[in-house]
C-alpha cells in the first residue's frame, strides 16, 4: 500500500469517527415509554442519517480515486472501534461485545458491497 492510499484511508477513518459523533455520539440516554419498555439510545432517524452519511463518504472517496478496499476497511474498522469504545463505557453486562461483532459484520458486508458497486459504476469507460 502506498503513502497516498494510507493517507486517504486515514482521512476516511477520521471522517467516519466524526460521522459517528455527529449522528450517534451525543445521544447516550435510553428512552422509557409509558409501559416501561426501554429502547435506545439511538432513534431510527439517527441511524439512517449515519448510514446515509457513511455511504456518501464511501462513494465520494471512491469517486475521488481512493482505493475501494482501503475505503471500505477504513470505514468498517473506524466505526466499529468508536462504537465499541462508547458501548463498552456504558455497558456493565459485557453484551457490548456481541453488538460490536454485529456492527463489524454488518458494516463490513455493506461497505464491501457498496464499494464494489461504486467501483463498477465509477470505473473509467473506453471512449
Amino acid at each position: 500500500m502506498n503513502a497516498k492510499t494510507v493517507t486517504a484511508a486515514l482521512a476516511v477513518a477520521v471522517l467516519t469517527v466524526v460521522t459517528w459523533f455527529a449522528w450517534l455520539g451525543w445521544d447516550t440516554k435510553q428512552d422509557v415509554d409509558a409501559a416501561g419498555n426501554v429502547s435506545g439510545p439511538y432513534q431510527a432517524w439517527q441511524v439512517i442519517g449515519c448510514g446515509v452519511t457513511l455511504l456518501a463518504l464511501l462513494v465520494a472517496a471512491i469517486v475521488l480515486r481512493v482505493n475501494a478496499v482501503a475505503t471500505a476497511a477504513a470505514i468498517t474498522l473506524a466505526f466499529t472501534a468508536v462504537w465499541t469504545w462508547d458501548a463498552a463505557r456504558h455497558d456493565d453486562s459485557g453484551l457490548f461485545a456481541v453488538g460490536a461483532l454485529l456492527v463489524f459484520v454488518g458494516l463490513a458486508a455493506s461497505s464491501a458491497i457498496a464499494a464494489a458497486v461504486t467501483s463498477f459504476v465509477a470505473r473509467p469507460r473506453p471512449a
